[in-house]
C-alpha cells in the first residue's frame, strides 16, 4: 500500500493528466487513474464511505438531465460534496469499466462542436470539481487520521450565495464563458481565462464569500480586456449585488 502523501501526490498527478487530456487519449489517463486510487487505502475509506447507501440511480437522474434533441442535455453538478465525490467516482468507475459509453454520454450532456471541445466541457464541469472536494477530502482525512464525515462537510463562509441564485449564476457563467472561447484569442490567453474561470466557478461551489469576490473579480478583469460586459455578466453581477458579496 502507497503512503498517504504518496496516495494524493500520484492522484493529483493522474487526474491532473486526465483533466488536461484530449478525448483520443482520455482512455489510458482514466485507466491509470483508477489503478492508482485502487491502491490507496485513503482513497479507498473516501470512496467506500461515499458511496455506502448511496442511490446512484437517482443521482444520476438528477444529474444528467436529457435535452429534446441531440447534444441538449444537461449536467447539474450536486451541491452536496458526499454525492459529488460519490456520483463522480461511480461514473468515472463505469466509464473505464465500459459499462457507460462515453462518447454517448459527451453527445448527450456536454456537446460542444467537436469530440475533444466536448471533452473539455466534460473536464471543467465533471473531473474538476470532483479534483478539488477529493483533495480537500483526503488530505483533512491525512493530517486527521481520517474521519470521513467531518472532512466532507462544506467550509462556510461569512457569506455566502443562496442556492437559487447560485444556480442562475453557474449557468451564466457557463454562458458567458463559451460564448468568450469562440473569440479569436491567443492560446496562452485562453489558457488564463479558463483558469480564472475555474476559480470563479470553484469559489462558487465552495461557498466562500470573500473567495467568491475575489475570484470574480480576477474572471471579470479578463473579460473586460477581452470584450465590453454583456447582459449576461450584468445579470451575474446583479446577483451577487443581491448576496452581498459585491458592493
Amino acid at each position: 500500500m502507497q503512503t498517504k502523501q504518496k496516495s494524493i501526490d500520484n492522484f493529483k498527478k493522474y487526474i491532473d493528466d486526465l483533466i488536461s487530456s484530449s478525448y483520443v487519449l482520455s482512455d489510458k489517463k482514466l485507466t491509470d487513474l483508477m489503478r492508482s486510487v485502487s491502491t490507496s487505502k485513503l482513497f479507498y475509506t473516501l470512496f467506500e464511505y461515499c458511496t455506502e447507501d448511496f442511490d446512484y440511480e437517482a443521482s444520476f437522474s438528477h444529474a444528467f438531465v436529457k435535452g429534446e434533441g441531440y447534444g441538449n442535455g444537461k449536467f447539474l453538478l450536486p451541491h452536496d460534496a458526499k454525492e459529488q465525490i460519490a456520483l463522480i467516482f461511480s461514473v468515472l468507475f463505469q466509464i473505464n469499466a465500459k459499462e457507460i459509453d462515453f462518447i454517448k454520454l459527451l453527445e448527450q450532456y456536454f456537446f460542444v462542436k467537436n469530440y475533444n471541445e466536448s471533452y473539455r466541457n466534460f473536464a471543467m464541469k465533471v473531473l474538476l470539481p470532483f479534483r478539488n472536494e477529493v483533495l480537500r477530502a483526503v488530505e483533512a482525512m491525512a493530517e486527521d487520521d481520517y474521519v470521513p464525515v467531518n472532512t466532507i462537510a462544506k467550509p462556510i463562509g461569512v457569506k455566502t450565495v443562496n442556492e437559487e441564485d447560485l444556480k442562475s449564476i453557474i449557468k451564466l457563467l457557463d454562458d458567458s464563458y463559451f460564448t468568450l472561447l469562440q473569440y479569436k484569442i491567443e492560446p496562452n490567453q485562453k489558457a488564463d481565462i479558463v483558469d480564472l474561470y475555474n476559480n470563479f466557478k470553484n469559489s462558487l461551489y465552495d461557498g466562500d464569500g470573500e473567495k467568491i469576490r475575489i475570484a470574480y473579480l480576477g474572471y471579470k478583469y479578463v473579460i473586460l480586456f477581452h470584450k465590453k460586459p454583456d447582459a449576461i455578466f450584468k445579470r451575474i453581477e446583479m446577483l451577487l449585488k443581491k448576496n452581498n458579496i459585491i458592493s
